[in-house]
């Protein structure tokens, strides 16, 4: 934890914005229904994790970077101008007065900004909106949210196609460039054309997987207070209301 909290402090004063969002962990019962919310947080455990993936991740990358070899990159490109100004525009209706946001300080400032904010999870969520969804990418294009020149998913342990891919281009090189004999090492490596159509089809894959994980836990979500409509006594929640409509309120649970 002493180096990987020097890796992060580092990080963050490189700029690194920090967007991690508290996650809501479904407990079911024997039966398979809704029993249990806790709200995950990113401690120190995670943090830990965390710093040694992402500097492993940034290590591959830039070595395929720099011996040229086609590869899968992670990448995040600048928000647009025009999204963050409606966002400036919406924080002033909270009362949040901001510089301009297309300034990473600026929005550095924000984010902490937000960490004690009433409405902060709300506004967060809005400000993940205004910036464009990372995806798989054949260039070495960079990563705005991290601050990174290099970055691509090498390893978390291994759970994501284009994990594997990237393993398969290293074995390449380990084979050709460090006198290691692998698997992988009799094949050549995949061309850039076969990249740049893996990284388009897994960066759909990509957001079809997160679409139905947060329908299966929106359905949860429904299963447990549906159950709670029932349960005597009655359980008490302390909530914030984040937003009021015509239609009604939007309540997060503390």
């Amino acid at each position: 934890w002493r180096i990987a909290s020097r890796l992060r402090s580092d990080r963050m004063a490189n700029g690194s914005l920090d967007l991690d969002m508290p996650e809501t962990k479904v407990f079911v019962d024997a039966e398979g229904y809704a029993d249990r919310l806790e709200k995950i947080e990113h401690d120190e455990s995670h943090q830990l994790i965390e710093e040694f993936m992402l500097a492993a991740n940034e290590a591959v990358a830039r070595v395929t970077r720099q011996h040229k070899l086609p590869s899968l990159y992670r990448v995040h490109d600048e928000p647009d101008p025009e999204k963050l100004d409606e966002l400036r525009q919406l924080l002033a209706t909270f009362h949040i007065e901001t510089g301009d946001l297309s300034e990473r300080d600026e929005i550095v400032r924000l984010l902490r900004t937000l960490e004690n904010h009433p409405q902060g999870y709300t506004l967060r969520t809005q400000l993940l909106r205004s910036l464009k969804k990372a995806c798989y990418r054949a260039s070495p294009d960079g990563h705005y949210g991290l601050a990174k020149k290099d970055y691509t998913h090498f390893t978390s342990p291994i759970r994501r196609y284009s994990d594997l891919v990237v393993h398969r281009v290293f074995d390449h090189y380990l084979a050709k460039h460090a006198g290691h004999r692998t698997a992988a090492g009799s094949r050549p490596a995949l061309t850039l054309p076969q990249m740049e159509s893996i990284g388009e089809h897994l960066s759909l894959t990509e957001i079809n997987s997160t679409e139905a994980e947060r329908e299966s836990v929106k359905i949860k979500l429904l299963e447990f207070f549906e159950r709670e409509l029932t349960r005597e006594p009655k359980t008490r929640f302390d909530a914030v209301i984040t937003d009021v409509r015509s239609t009604g309120l939007f309540v997060e649970l503390s």
